[in-house]
């Protein structure tokens, strides 16, 4: 991140953080209940963890974006897509 900076990269390289709290990654299906890590949402109200540890925390961060390349909401999501379901 530094040398991004010092560099001037920040419009060539994007950085998107996940939340630093885990939730439900299916929040709509009950059967559902891994967690893990999401990425932020500027629609979303502030929320802790839903496993009870740490939060709460802001729905999203200025400047960051959910997963630029396959529009992932979850880290969950991204495994899913390309097909590693084991993690």
């Amino acid at each position: 991140m530094l040398t991004r900076a010092l560099k001037g990269l920040e419009d060539v390289i994007s950085v998107t953080i996940v939340m630093p709290v885990w939730r439900k990654t299916k929040p709509n299906d009950s059967n559902d209940t891994h967690t893990g890590w999401v990425f932020s949402d500027p629609h979303r109200k502030s929320f802790a963890s839903s496993i009870d540890l740490g939060g709460p925390s802001p729905s999203f961060y200025p400047k960051n974006k959910h997963d630029p390349c396959l529009g992932a909401k979850t880290v969950r999501e991204i495994y899913e897509k390309v097909g590693d379901v084991g993690g």
